[in-house]
């Protein structure tokens, strides 16, 4: 599992790897000494053009830097926007130098708001062919504008290490945005902005510890409305691992907003997915916001807002998504109020099993589940199951709050469930098909759904019989129920259980009796039972029993 302390580990490591290529460095006599090169024209070759100071930097052995210092009289300089594009015609060297190239676009500031001063374009290409291809570690790529490659923007080719790529604006290639290969381990992909290419906005393969924060991969930008969606996901994570994803805004893509398959202890953090940039809006992805399968296991998914998208929130699926943690999202809710997400806010499917939606240990790391167009949670056809629903708030669904179907031992804990089945009359909890045995229904505060707290149908938890409440006062609540089965007591306005107040066992004959002289909370009461196979009843019918008066305190 991915712990709390990578995020910051994270950022110490981005820390000294911008030191570690931006800033020359005093080095020992027998170490090569630095070489700047300086970009003079916007010619797509010879003296003075970006490709001549690649290919320069690629023959010294040293830490080499390309600046940009091209004046105004360039021809390649647009005075209605204040920057200047590079139009190429040749495809440009590889980064290949074993101590790395430092491509830095700052050197050239521009007069436009948004754009960067120096601005690459790649549609006169061959077709598949990059803008920049790396081959080499420790290479950063900085405050460029990168348009209309006729494959990736940016590829790094297998088994690279180390490299930065940061503050770019990355828009319309016919592949994906930057596509890193197997074993490109320790990338850091920051604070820039990928929009309208074919492919994904990243797509990372088999590789490690890469550090994704502070992206906009999806949102075209208004001051270029040239600039198309993302056809398929905003980021891709295959076989990906040990990485960081945080502090990204991923909205509008076509496909999912973040798409996981085989990857493993991730972690997920303090992202807007299907949101605008200041969380007011909804900017859905076209599929899910988060995707996870083909055992994708031991993610973190913490603390994000992942509302507005078109399909799930959140949504697992596959033997083998496992043990993958969800906590401290806000799921269907922006920073403005409910911003839904078109079907369940997290739907775990098809074998997927042992997965936590909230937290054991720690009642603070409660997911908001709210006002999304289908369920809350779903469990569906899990034959394993396992799945943890604890400790959640999850309110004003349009369908159930949770829904278990065809899914054994599932545990649904500690939550409020209130208000749910906007859309018509729906339950709290809802237990469905002969499959959905031994699902455990404890402790939860269930109110105010416009059906059945727990509602038990096609053979769910066996449809074991609820207890019956016998008599009720504000201290004694008193019933049967099956033989040596567990009781839990509620209070309740209605008919649900609002308030949980205490667990007591039956005996031999089914009958328990329970005093509780600090009185109950009232006014009526409920009870649900379990059986040793785990199974949870519905509700009993309700038992009016404690109903308190409270007199003013009338001072002389």
């Amino acid at each position: 599992m991915v712990h709390k302390s990578k995020r910051s580990f994270g950022v110490v490591f981005f820390v000294f790897l911008m030191i570690l290529v931006s800033i020359p460095i005093l080095a020992a006599s027998s170490e090569p000494i630095r070489s700047v090169y300086y970009v003079t024209n916007t010619l797509s070759s010879g003296a003075g053009s970006l490709r001549q100071a690649l290919l320069d930097a690629n023959n010294y052995a040293g830490k080499d830097y390309i600046y940009f210092n091209i004046p105004e009289s360039d021809s390649g300089y647009n005075s209605s926007l204040g920057v200047w594009f590079i139009h190429l015609t040749t495809v440009l060297p590889m980064l290949e130098d074993g101590n790395g190239v430092v491509i830095d676009g700052s050197t050239q500031p521009g007069t436009h708001a948004y754009l960067p001063g120096i601005i690459i374009d790649a549609s006169a290409l061959t077709a598949g062919t990059e803008i920049f291809t790396i081959i080499s570690n420790l290479n950063k790529i900085n405050h460029l504008g990168l348009v209309s490659s006729q494959g990736n923007s940016i590829e790094l080719d297998s088994d690279v290490d180390y490299n930065i790529i940061s503050e770019n604006q990355i828009f319309n290639s016919n592949g994906h945005g930057i596509f890193l290969h197997a074993g490109d381990d320790h990338t850091s992909i920051v604070d820039n902005q990928i929009c309208g290419h074919k492919g994904d906005g990243i797509y990372i393969e088999n590789s490690g510890a890469s550090f994704i924060s502070g992206n906009v991969i999806g949102i075209q930008p208004s001051y270029m409305p040239s600039v198309l969606k993302n056809e398929d996901n905003g980021i891709s994570c295959v076989g990906c691992y040990d990485s960081i994803i945080q502090e990204n805004t991923i909205s509008g893509n076509l496909g999912n907003g973040v798409y996981f398959s085989n990857a493993s202890d991730n972690l997920l953090e303090d992202n807007r997915i299907g949101l605008s940039e200041d969380g007011l809006t909804a900017i859905g992805n076209a599929k899910y916001g988060v995707l996870l399968e083909n055992n994708s296991a031991n993610n973190d998914i913490f603390e994000n807002w992942i509302s507005g998208n078109t399909q799930d929130g959140i949504r697992l699926t596959g033997s083998g998504t496992s043990n993958n943690h969800i906590e401290k999202n806000k799921i269907g809710l922006g920073l403005g109020g409910s911003l839904p997400n078109g079907q369940h806010g997290i739907g775990i499917y098809t074998e997927a099993s042992g997965n936590y939606v909230g937290s054991l240990s720690d009642p603070q790391r409660y997911n908001i589940i709210t006002s999304n167009g289908w369920s809350g949670v779903v469990v569906v056809n899990s034959s394993v199951g396992s799945n943890f629903i604890f400790d959640n708030y999850i309110l004003y669904n349009q369908y159930y709050g949770v829904h278990i179907n065809n899914s054994y031992d599932n545990f649904i804990g500690s939550n409020t469930i209130n208000g749910n089945g906007i859309a018509g009359m729906y339950a709290g909890v809802r237990i469905e098909g002969s499959a959905s045995l031994s699902n455990n229904i404890s402790m939860n505060s269930i109110s105010q759904n416009t059906g059945l707290g727990i509602q038990l149908v096609s053979g769910g938890n066996a449809e074991l019989a609820a207890p019956v409440i016998s008599s009720a006062t504000c201290n004694t609540v008193v019933g049967t129920t099956c033989p040596n089965c567990t009781v839990q007591i509620y209070s309740d306005e209605e008919d649900e259980g609002r308030v949980f107040e205490i667990s007591t066992n039956a005996n031999a004959s089914g009958d328990f009796t329970y005093t509780d002289y600090m009185g109950f909370t009232g006014p009526n009461f409920t009870a649900i039972t379990f059986d040793s196979d785990g199974n949870t009843s519905q509700f009993s019918a309700p038992m009016a029993g404690c109903l308190r008066i409270f007199f003013p305190l009338v001072k002389k």
